[in-house]
């Protein structure tokens, strides 16, 4: 079963998302600032699997909780999951079901006290239709008025095995992905930990616990094992156990990132000295990771190393215990504790396991955040109310213009960068635009057109009062450029500024070198408001009486024109498709630049 969607309501400062979508590729990033409810939205998620909140997760009005996920199933899967529970369901029944059913099962953990959540199927009245359809049931408002105890609404009293909806709900439930919460405190392979807490069923807060508990997992080693009296048994024990899982993680790292030292991991069980009177005598295990040359402890490693290390044994002890069932991985802030390589590795890591292992993160760093998978973005940011009583809002990847600067930083940051280090200086060729957002645009364009990008070199400015700065600074390199420029005021001042100081105050000259996009107070305006919503803004704007540059004044629309782009370049929108008054600024544009003096 694959996890698909989910909906989250009065969790920590979660009121309700309504329904999110994960991406389809497997691979989901939550981005935001910091207190922005990134975190809680993965822990929510566990405790959908876990049944367990605590006290830190209730809102201040006291309402419970509930976490809802979407799973997409196919109906014969279904249908054997169910049979195998509830044998005596009638033909007739799953004949109506299978009529309405959509391949996605909804499931919702509600919590009517603090500690265990109890769940429903969210398909309760479509069960209850597909029941009365088939003349299981003849009242449905009898169904639902006895605690969703279909079977008490049953005519034909020898039919005891029609589920309820709890039910219905835990026989699928039984068969979903398994959660799994990798955060650095826990899931990092510690220095030592003691075996009490080892032993421990549930973790109790200890440094380290989950990645020790993987490690043993990993290597199917049971932990009683290490308190053997006999020691030659016990390091024999050890010796081969290390030496397995050091083979093939040396395997993994070589595949997934490249050539290292052949990194290993040994343990060993050891007693508390006198040190620590309450201690002393007791049991406990110590780690190191040996790379063929020295055997440090973990946190004497470099935090590349141990993280990716730790996040191996989370992939392989997820696969161990849950078998066919899958994983669904959770991993809270990996840029933590990556330097930004590590980062970029961690990227290619996602890529390769992402057909085996469901993966969602949250971070704020733009080394995790790929610009040709913005569709893999959910943007987390509070409601604009004042206080701490300002909710955790989600923004889909359809509508990421609308998140706010703060939120987007990362895909900002990350912007700037790669149109600095695509766009290498030319000796000629060089088309000198205002801000990033006309960067993308003026690419789709000469993409629309069939023009080679080849030919053209476009290199955005930071902002408009930068275009003066950056054509001095091109004049003094001896490098050939022109300029384009929206047709609003302070453009029209960097215009007569270029041609007073950079053209002798000739119009002619200036016009040949430097060009204003006649009527577009912004390079959004070549499109028709019809093309901009159906096209770049997925949103009804059409009642708008401001122009498409005006509307985006305070959105993401840098990310709005770079997904526009990667549409145009993967062939999802062809210029055709535009109303011809789109079409027709869009050739005079690109015209115009073509003729402009680049040499």
């Amino acid at each position: 079963m694959r996890l698909t969607a989910f909906r989250i309501q009065n969790f920590r400062s979660i009121r309700d998302t309504g329904w999110c979508n994960f991406s389809s590729d497997n691979v989901t990033c939550l981005i935001g600032q910091n207190e922005s409810g990134k975190s809680s939205i993965l822990e929510a998620l566990l405790s959908f699997d876990t049944r367990h909140i605590t006290p830190d997760d209730l809102r201040s009005d006291g309402s419970l909780p509930s976490v809802a996920c979407c799973f997409l199933e196919t109906f014969d899967f279904l249908k054997a999951i169910i049979t195998d529970k509830f044998a005596d369901i009638p033909i007739e029944a799953w004949s109506e079901f299978k009529k309405v059913y959509n391949g996605r099962i909804n499931i919702e953990r509600r919590w009517l006290s603090e500690g265990e959540g109890g769940i429903l199927i969210l398909e309760e009245e479509v069960l209850v239709n597909a029941l009365f359809a088939a003349g299981v049931i003849s009242d449905k408002d009898a169904a639902f008025s006895t605690s969703n105890e279909v079977k008490e609404a049953v005519e034909d009293k020898d039919i005891l095995q029609i589920p309820t909806a709890s039910q219905f709900a835990e026989a699928i439930f039984a068969q979903t992905p398994d959660f799994a919460l990798f955060e650095d405190f826990s899931s990092l392979l510690p220095n030592m930990i003691d075996y009490s807490d080892l032993a421990a069923s549930e973790d109790s807060g200890v440094e380290g616990y989950a990645g020790a508990k993987n490690l043993f997992a990993t290597i199917g080693l049971d932990i009683d094992k290490l308190l053997v009296s006999d020691r030659r048994i016990r390091e024999n024990v050890i010796s081969g156990s290390s030496r397995q899982f050091s083979v093939d993680f040396q395997e993994f790292w070589q595949q997934k990132i490249g050539s290292v030292n052949k990194i290993g991991v040994e343990f060993d069980l050891k007693h508390h000295d006198a040190s620590v009177p309450s201690k002393a005598g007791k049991p406990f295990v110590e780690f190191w990771v040996n790379d063929g040359q020295e055997k440090l402890y973990p946190k004497q490693r470099s935090k590349g190393v141990r993280w990716f290390l730790s996040f191996y044994l989370q992939l392989k002890a997820s696969k161990a215990r849950q078998g066919e069932r899958g994983t669904v991985l959770l991993i809270d802030e990996p840029g933590s504790s990556l330097h930004a390589k590590a980062q970029e590795d961690l990227l290619k890591v996602f890529e390769d396991i992402k057909d085996k292992v469901q993966i969602v993160y949250c971070t704020h760093s733009p080394h995790l955040v790929n610009l040709s998978t913005l569709y893999r973005l959910l943007a987390v940011q509070r409601s604009e109310k004042n206080g701490s009583e300002s909710d955790t809002i989600i923004i889909n990847a359809h509508k990421l213009g609308s998140a706010s600067a703060d939120t987007m930083l990362p895909v900002y940051s990350l912007m700037g960068s790669d149109a600095s280090y695509q766009n290498i200086v030319r000796k000629t060729g060089n088309v000198i635009l205002e801000e990033v957002s006309a960067y993308y645009y003026f690419r789709a364009f000469w993409h629309l057109c069939g023009k080679s990008i080849d030919t053209i070199h476009f290199l955005p400015a930071t902002g408009n009062s930068n275009v003066c700065l950056l054509c001095n600074l091109f004049l003094g390199w001896g490098l050939h450029f022109a300029v384009v420029l929206d047709d609003d005021a302070s453009s029209r001042r960097i215009f007569s500024d270029l041609k007073k100081t950079i053209y002798g105050d000739d119009d002619d000259l200036s016009r040949q070198h430097v060009y204003l996009i006649d009527g577009c107070l912004g390079i959004e305006d070549a499109l028709t408001k019809n093309d901009f919503r159906k096209f770049v803004a997925d949103e009804d704007i059409s009642e708008n009486a401001e122009a498409n540059s005006k509307w985006v004044k305070g959105k993401a629309k840098a990310v709005l024109a770079l997904q526009f782009m990667h549409n145009v370049e993967a062939g999802h929108i062809q210029l055709a498709a535009l109303e011809p008054k789109s079409q027709s600024k869009i050739r005079d544009i690109i015209a115009a630049i073509e003729v402009l003096k680049t040499d």
